[in-house]
């Protein structure tokens, strides 16, 4: 269980968070990364998504259904 403290709150649990690395293919420059990075971190679940052109892979935190 993940957890985080707010200044202004108390200590809070999150729901299990899951990193998944991705094999993205097609990449070639800044914005490719951009839109893959945005497209990934609109999806429903996600809560961080960081790609990588010069690995071709995304590694993406997401809450697991």
């Amino acid at each position: 269980m993940l957890r985080y403290r707010c200044m202004s709150h108390s200590e809070t649990e999150l729901p299990d968070v899951r990193t998944t690395t991705l094999s993205i293919a097609g990449m070639s420059c800044a914005v490719c990364v951009r839109h893959v990075a945005r497209a990934l971190d609109g999806m429903t679940g996600v809560i961080h998504a960081h790609v990588d052109l010069r690995t071709n892979e995304a590694s993406v935190e997401n809450i697991p259904r």
